[in-house]
């Protein structure tokens, strides 16, 4: 398994206890995109220029990717290595040898570039699987935070369900309690079901005992009815001769009262008459005392205006009169004030003496104006409230008349209809109810005369 931030891998049986998942990370790199290659190291790009006979150019492995670890030879031994390669170069054995040499050495050199290719391709095969379980391992840390939501969720869960089965238990408590109490409650209804069986039981005898009774009874009733339907016979024979009598009795009775009807309709129709024209007088005399009434009441408006206009005059007056009189003082305290000083002259004390006696012309003459305005005044109010009690008895007056027009129009109109009752039904009940009822018209305060 390869662990993000860091060039670790871990065994699978490594992974048996993922008490480390929690636990901070040695690196957190920051990633500006999900292609930023900032924290890993470059390869150092080799700026030697090699010589043409040592570069080898081949499709096999080349080292350019691989990190540099140091050089790996010593300047000296390079230089012997080239005393000796020039001194052996001279003898042609050695040539030959050389050659074969060289062949074997580009022989093993094939296979090294051969073995370095194959170790490219498993490198590339390993870097894809690496970032194929970089991929699986970002996936499973999605996965994985989902699963923590999960489970927090699966907490709460786990917390309400606890809740919930603590009122479950509590419920089941209740039930049990409630099932106890059921069970005695089916003991005692067994118990009652006991007695009542027992009772039943009785009941049974009892009405057993008491159909034979029935029976008896009914057999009793049944001779008892035929004694009665016999007696039913014998009095209906009797009533209908005795109805027959009263029916005749009835007939005749009912002619005298049709022509007791016609008289009384004809007197009736006389006080209707009668009737018909003192309701037309006493319109005649409401409608009268109405306008009447209207008159008043638009001759107490206009008094009231009157009154109201004088009564402003009066006030308007007052002030005047008031006003002069503080005139009057003031002209006094000037008049004794001039005649103390030398600089007042003759003229002008005349003209004062002149004003003054104006001024108390002006207040003697609103005085008497006052005088009849106020008593003006007092004739209205004595005007105004004989026309108050004038209105007030007049009002009572139509009061009056309407009760005595309610009562006559009432009576006037109940008294046809029972005419007309006792017209159509044949019978005595709505005759002596017609009866009782010209008693009591004769007999009432409101009887017409």
């Amino acid at each position: 398994m390869f662990v993000p931030g860091s060039s670790i891998l871990i065994s699978p049986s490594a992974t048996g206890d993922l008490y480390w998942i929690h636990a901070p990370p040695p690196f957190v790199p920051t990633l500006k995109s999900d292609d930023d290659t900032s924290n890993f190291d470059e390869p150092e790009k080799n700026s030697r220029v090699l010589s043409s006979t040592c570069q080898l150019k081949s499709a096999g492995f080349s080292g350019e990717d691989l990190p540099f670890v140091g050089f790996s030879f010593i300047k000296a031994l390079g230089i012997l290595r080239s005393e000796s390669v020039i001194s052996s170069v001279d003898s042609p054995a050695k040539v030959s040898s050389m050659e074969k040499k060289l062949l074997l050495k580009s022989k093993e050199l094939q296979d090294a570039q051969d073995k370095c290719h194959k170790m490219e391709q498993e490198m590339t095969r390993l870097h894809r699987r690496v970032s194929e379980v970089e991929a699986v391992l970002s996936q499973k840390e999605v996965e994985l935070k989902a699963s923590e939501t999960q489970r927090s969720l699966l907490e709460q869960d786990l917390a309400t369900y606890i809740t919930e089965c603590s009122e479950y238990q509590a419920q089941v408590e209740e039930m049990r309690l409630m099932m106890n109490q059921l069970e005695e409650d089916l003991i005692s209804a067994r118990r009652r079901s006991d007695l009542y069986e027992s009772e039943l039981r009785e009941s049974r005898l009892a009405a057993e005992e008491f159909k034979r009774k029935a029976t008896e009874c009914h057999n009793k009733l049944q001779k008892i009815n035929t004694e009665q339907q016999a007696k039913i016979q014998e009095l209906q024979e009797k009533l209908t001769k005795e109805l027959e009598e009263k029916h005749r009795e009835a007939q005749i009775a009912a002619q005298h009262l049709e022509l007791q009807l016609k008289q009384k309709e004809q007197f009736y129709e006389e006080k209707l008459k009668v009737l018909e024209n003192q309701m037309k007088k006493d319109l005649a005399d409401k409608e009268a005392l109405e306008n009447m009434l209207r008159r008043h009441e638009e001759e107490a408006r206009e008094k009231c205006k009157v009154l109201a206009e004088q009564k402003a005059m009066i006030n308007a007056m007052d002030s005047k009169i008031r006003s002069l009189e503080q005139r009057i003082v003031e002209l006094s305290e000037a008049n004794k004030l001039a005649a103390n000083s030398s600089l007042f002259t003759q003229r002008n004390m005349k003209a004062q003496e002149e004003m003054i006696s104006e001024l108390r012309q002006q207040k003697f003459y609103l005085e008497t104006q006052a005088g009849k305005l106020e008593a003006q005044n007092r004739k209205l109010e004595e005007q105004l409230e004989k026309m108050s009690h004038q209105d007030h008895t007049d009002k009572n007056r139509l009061l009056e008349l309407e009760t005595r027009l309610r009562e006559n129009h009432i009576d006037g109109f109940l008294y046809p209809i029972l005419i007309m009752l006792s017209s159509w039904s044949g019978c005595g009940v709505e005759n002596k109810r017609l009866a009782t009822y010209n008693d009591q018209l004769s007999h009432s305060p409101t009887a017409y005369d």
